[in-house]
């Protein structure tokens, strides 16, 4: 995911604060990425993680596969992958996946 997010602030030409959280209840756990942005449109958002969807400056380079193959391998882990987000406000993209535990140190 480190690589989405980076991917998503060459994408704006502005400054952005981005955070990065995990939350863990023992059952899931749940990684975070926010800024504070300028933020999807609900229709943006509704086709974010599409093959070959690219948002932002056409300028840049790139393939639009990066959120794609990010939603492919959490699903393939029987995860969520998802956004939420509002115009003007910034957005948050999380991942939600099992969480299995380590092995016991003895």
């Amino acid at each position: 995911m480190q690589r989405t997010s980076i991917g998503s602030l060459r994408t704006c030409s502005i400054e952005l604060r981005v955070t990065v959280r995990l939350d863990a209840d023992g059952v899931n756990a749940c990684v975070s990425v926010i800024d504070d942005g300028p933020g999807l449109t609900a229709e943006e958002a509704a086709t974010v993680f599409d093959r070959h969807k690219r948002l932002g400056d056409p300028s840049l380079h790139g393939h639009g596969l990066g959120l794609h193959i990010c939603r492919r391998i959490v699903d393939a882990h029987c995860g969520f992958i998802g956004v939420s987000s509002t115009p003007g406000k910034g957005s948050r993209f999380y991942f939600e996946l099992v969480a299995v535990p380590g092995p016991t140190r003895g």
